[in-house]
């Protein structure tokens, strides 16, 4: 006579079991996958934006956007920046642009009695001429395109 013994391991029903170095390797992956596309989208955010230069945050739109007919353009400058826009050569006067001190944003938007009345179709550029607030001669200037759907 035989006496039955219960397996050491309860049966799997189906399911493979995995060794726990083989989870280990899997989460590592996930891991370092993760890492890697953050640091990325953190690589190809500076470029998106063309922050070519400590002082401006972000261009409004950023290079190769397409805006509408009546969208802003300018830009985001640092604490402590101010700047003026030039819209396909043309330099847009003080008093036509909008301003907004406590975000240190310059902005212009097309419009009737403006020296821009709308954008051109296409391709349109700005240049952005800005410098530190107490040094008025460290001027500097960036440019960037844009397309008018």
């Amino acid at each position: 006579m035989t006496i039955y013994e219960p397996p050491s391991t309860p049966p799997t029903l189906g399911k493979p079991q995995y060794p726990k170095w083989l989870w280990l390797l899997g989460l590592v992956v996930v891991v370092v996958i993760a890492v890697a596309v953050t640091a990325l989208a953190f690589l190809g955010e500076d470029s998106d934006n063309n922050a070519r230069d400590a002082a401006i945050e972000r261009f409004i739109p950023t290079e190769g956007d397409q805006i509408f007919q009546q969208s802003p353009v300018g830009l985001d400058l640092e604490a402590g920046y101010d700047g003026t826009i030039s819209l396909n050569g043309t330099p847009i006067p003080e008093d036509q642009l909008d301003k907004t001190e406590a975000l240190n944003l310059v902005l212009f938007s097309p419009g009737p009695d403006k020296e821009v009345q709308q954008y051109d179709q296409g391709q349109n550029c700005v240049v952005a001429t800005f410098w530190p607030v107490s040094d008025e001669a460290a001027v500097a200037s960036r440019s960037w395109c844009f397309s008018v759907l």
